[in-house]
């Protein structure tokens, strides 16, 4: 398996859209993986994605990402587990041992994203009432 990162200082870049370095995690047996390094082009977003393609990318692990961008690389059938951060090798490792990228390295203020909590008007709400 192959699993893209991109990253700036070691670390999930917070935007996958203005990255220019990507880690590829080529993962063999087990939890057992080596680093490849590329640098990501820069200009139109297809650019990246054909970049991606060429790296024969699995699943791309990333921090923010538009929805255009988004749109574009589910249509190229990329896995994408979105709205990450740490450090690249913990979440690398993370991933491999199965444990859920949203539970323990999601970015500040997604912590409950996707089980029912909505932010209105400025406070948490879940299942259209108030939280305490």
């Amino acid at each position: 398996m192959r699993i893209g990162l991109p990253v700036w200082e070691k670390r999930i870049s917070p935007v996958f859209d203005s990255a220019s370095t990507m880690w590829i995690a080529c993962s063999g047996s087990g939890n057992d993986y080596h680093w490849e390094t590329h640098d990501l082009p820069e200009g139109p977003m297809i650019y990246r994605i054909q970049k991606l393609l060429q790296l024969n990318i699995d699943v791309l692990i990333c921090g923010a990402v538009s929805r255009c961008c988004l749109q574009l690389l589910n249509g190229y059938g990329f896995q994408v587990v979105n709205w990450v951060c740490g450090d690249a090798d913990e979440v690398v490792k993370a991933f491999l041992a199965g444990h859920s990228l949203q539970e323990t390295h999601a970015m500040p203020g997604m912590r409950n994203w996707g089980r029912g909590f909505r932010h209105r008007k400025g406070r948490c709400w879940q299942k259209g009432r108030r939280k305490q």
